[in-house]
């Protein structure tokens, strides 16, 4: 999108904006303040990461790279992070219920997946390989372009993910790739 207009950008489709002049007035104060002074805060599931690859297939999310990963090693371990999915995968996505009914459910899923892996026992070495071998990908052409936009120039915040293992894992990752 390099060389697009505030108006080409606004545009777009997929742009949608409530207060065209609240956002100018913030991307002027962007432009004025400088990268120092810029924090990116973000989800990283589907919003930094890909939902699916070229081909189509589903991405992994930050929690379903033990319910992948860890199937190969530990069927048993796998079943209960599978089961945890298949018990509020369905609340996630159940478009009936608003977000403050599904925030305590989606408390609870990070909550037991996060029991889980620390009843695993699972050190760094193995989220590394579990990183190494899942499929998710970011959403940016080429992982140089995230590491010189994001890692170098800007403070990263990542909400909704409230155990920051297997993101940094992924950054470093890229990073380590990278460089």
């Amino acid at each position: 999108m390099t060389g697009l207009s505030l108006d080409d950008i606004l545009s777009l489709p997929q742009v949608h904006v409530k207060d065209i002049k609240s956002l100018t007035d913030k991307l002027q104060k962007f432009t004025t303040g400088g990268a120092d002074q810029l924090m990116v805060i973000s989800d990283f599931d589907f919003t930094l990461s890909r939902f699916s690859d070229k081909s189509g297939n589903r991405c992994s999310s930050c929690y379903c790279v033990f319910d992948s990963a860890v199937g190969t090693n530990n069927p048993e371990w796998c079943r209960k992070f599978v089961g945890l999915y298949h018990k509020y995968g369905p609340i996630e996505h159940d478009h009936s219920l608003s977000i403050e009914e599904k925030v305590p459910f989606m408390e609870a899923w990070w909550q037991q997946s996060h029991e889980l892996i620390i009843q695993g026992g699972f050190k760094k070495q193995a989220i590394d390989d579990y990183v190494a071998h899942c499929n998710i990908q970011l959403r940016q052409k080429s992982a140089d372009k995230l590491v010189d936009k994001y890692l170098h120039y800007f403070d990263i915040v990542l909400v909704d993910d409230q155990s920051m293992d297997i993101p940094n894992q992924i950054l470093e990752a890229i990073y380590a790739k990278s460089y």
